[in-house]
């Protein structure tokens, strides 16, 4: 699951995962399913690029390591089956 941020993104505050970003797509004049048809999207090309755009840009592989755990729920195909957790 993710973790949490500075950054309100959605019902359930600060809790950093895409499901909770999702309760405020009307914010974004979005409904629920043009929002989650971005969002995934968004979510696979992040989830099979980032590795090698920072390889690219000259990241060591123990630099990639460290960072993967920020990309974890950009990994999850399944995040719109999560429910966001209680605050």
């Amino acid at each position: 699951m993710g973790g949490t941020q500075v950054l309100a993104v959605g019902e359930r505050g600060h809790e950093a995962t895409l499901a909770n970003a999702l309760t405020s797509a009307a914010y974004f004049g979005l409904d629920k399913e043009e929002a989650a048809h971005l969002m995934e999207a968004m979510r696979r090309r992040i989830a099979t690029r980032w590795r090698t755009v920072f390889a690219e840009v000259g990241l060591r592989k123990q630099d990639l390591d460290r960072l993967k755990n920020s990309f974890v729920e950009a990994e999850r195909a399944d995040w719109r089956a999560v429910e966001p957790q209680p605050s």
